[in-house]
């Protein structure tokens, strides 16, 4: 396995799946990156997870197998994975920073929020339901809940999770 740094990116590299399944050679990584508090981060992975915390700026996390979590981030974050789920814990009592958009082809969406916190949430899934523990959340479909709208306190920047085959669940903390 080869890891290589160079010109603010990280990547590895090893033996290429070929042959019979009894002679493929398997190997993996993992990383942790320490990064400033305030700066932009573009992270992408395949047949893995990524987690950031305690950042703020931009940031896009980017996955095919496996899931993204989020934890005390703030800016503007962008979320995609293919095959794997997405959880944020949100602190605070807003959002400090343009918004969060985070997307998932199959897997579910946890969003954990603070009871006293502002925002305006849309959420939508096609193949799964919607779920929400603060008063006030709107759901729409025709045959079950796809789609939600819900204002947080005195709303605020735009929290939008997607799902295609999965549910969306925004639960408030204890």
């Amino acid at each position: 396995v080869h890891i290589v740094t160079a010109g603010g990116k990280v990547e590895s590299n090893g033996p290429k799946w070929e042959g019979v399944r009894n002679n493929r050679k398997s190997w993996s990584v993992s990383f942790e990156i320490f990064v400033p508090k305030r700066g932009d981060l573009k992270l992408g992975t395949v047949n893995g997870g990524i987690h950031v915390a305690d950042v703020a700026g931009g940031i896009e996390a980017k996955t095919v197998n496996g899931g993204l979590n989020f934890a005390r981030v703030a800016g503007k974050v962008n979320g995609e994975t293919v095959n794997g789920g997405i959880t944020m814990d949100l602190e605070g009592s807003t959002w400090q920073g343009e918004g969060i958009d985070l997307e998932t082809v199959n897997g579910g969406v946890k969003l954990s929020v603070p009871a006293a916190y502002s925002a305006q949430v849309k959420a939508s899934t096609v193949h799964g339901g919607m779920s929400s523990d603060f008063p006030g959340a709107q759901t729409e479909g025709k045959w079950a809940n796809r789609s939600m709208d819900l204002r947080l306190g005195s709303g605020g920047p735009l929290v939008k999770l997607q799902t295609v085959n999965g549910g969306v669940s925004v639960k408030r903390k204890m």
